[in-house]
């Protein structure tokens, strides 16, 4: 077995089907100039599921999350969330959903290096209008499923393993239907980056939501439900090779 189809069955949603998508894309296509990054573009991510899409540099993959995330319009096409139609919602409609519904972690952690983790994850809710003394213990129990604790001084202190943990957390706050991430991985030595990533797809089946995973690296993108390919526009299928020293 030299390369193996990186595709497993989905789990259902909490009735036990995929009738209910985090999200949905039919036909997205994004053009700039004459080139179309985006050519027709269909993907639908279950409750539940994960999707990997892998590419190289200038593929389309930030256009993607992009236009999931509301930040680029598509020049044709639909973008469901919860099976709402976003494709022509205003920037007030897209902060909402965004706020509520969807949860985004980076490359780089992007948090604030002189809070602690706890405050970190709070900030969300705070900005939300919410008391802290009301959204602490959620922000100490998202760290504690993390393996994180909570006050150990600067976030800055921690690895960054941790501080991606840390990340995820705080991208948990509102329960979201769908979490997005971008390159979640890049920045970490391998060790701190198989435990991260088991962090990250371990969140689906636990928090009930879809999550899109973008990623160069093939042992990350072998962790999820389905990996797709995006070359010259289109989404494919994508074959990963099995980790070095996988039996043949």
């Amino acid at each position: 077995m030299g390369r193996v189809l990186c595709t497993r069955p989905t789990t259902g949603s909490r009735e036990g089907t995929l009738s209910v998508f985090a999200c949905e894309l039919a036909g997205i296509r994004v053009a700039y100039g004459q080139r179309a990054v985006l050519d027709g573009i269909d993907l639908q991510v279950g409750i539940g599921q994960s999707v990997a899409i892998m590419g190289r540099s200038g593929s389309g993959k930030s256009t993607l999350l992009n236009v999931l995330l509301g930040l680029r319009r598509p020049d044709s096409g639909q973008v469901l969330v919860g099976g709402v139609d976003m494709s022509q919602a205003s920037e007030r409609a897209w902060t909402t959903v965004r706020r509520e519904q969807l949860g985004v972690v980076f490359q780089s952690s992007s948090l604030l290096p002189d809070l602690t983790p706890v405050e970190n994850v709070m900030v969300p809710l705070l900005i939300s209008g919410q008391p802290a003394e009301d959204v602490e213990g959620a922000a100490r129990a998202l760290l504690e499923e993390f393996g994180v604790p909570g006050d150990v001084g600067r976030t800055a202190d921690l690895s960054g393993g941790e501080q991606q943990r840390v990340a995820l957390a705080r991208a948990l706050t509102r329960k979201p239907r769908l979490v997005l991430a971008d390159e979640p991985t890049a920045s970490l030595d391998w060790t701190t980056r198989d435990s991260a990533a088991e962090s990250l797809f371990a969140v689906p089946k636990r928090v009930r939501c879809g999550l899109v995973v973008v990623t160069h690296d093939p042992d990350v993108a072998r962790r999820a439900d389905r990996c797709l390919m995006l070359t010259n526009g289109q989404l494919s299928d994508a074959e990963v090779a099995p980790p070095v020293g996988h039996a043949q």
